[in-house]
């Protein structure tokens, strides 16, 4: 069974990323610091991010993006998941982004705008 990390701000995307894969364990966060606090103990055989992260916690906590994560993984190699990253927000230029830096690993990145969709 894959363990899949999912950062995302909205709820809905969670709903369908929990119908899309049944079978996976899916560990869902919804601000960056949670997405690294994750990376930092725990091991992943997917990473999900989202770029924007404009929902009310991450306002009152002032955490940032996506790009956050992206930035900490292609630091930290020892802590990228086993399988892959699949970028899914759906700002192009963040998406850019996180690609940028994330080329920085030997690790598979998906660029997949709109993935969480149905």
């Amino acid at each position: 069974m894959d363990r899949v990390l999912i950062l995302d701000d909205d709820e809905d995307r969670h709903i369908a990323f929990r119908k899309k894969y049944p079978d996976a364990e899916l560990i869902h966060v919804y601000t960056s610091k949670e997405a690294i606090k994750k990376l930092q103990n725990e091991s992943f055989d997917w990473v999900f991010l989202d770029h924007d992260l404009n929902n009310e916690i991450m306002v009152k906590s002032g955490d940032g993006t996506g790009y956050e994560v992206a930035d900490w993984m292609s630091k930290h190699v020892d802590r990228l998941p086993t399988k892959g990253i699949l970028l899914h927000s759906l700002n192009p230029v963040g998406r850019k982004n996180m690609m940028d830096v994330l080329r920085r690993v030997d690790l598979k990145v998906y660029d997949m705008p709109g993935y969480w969709h149905g």
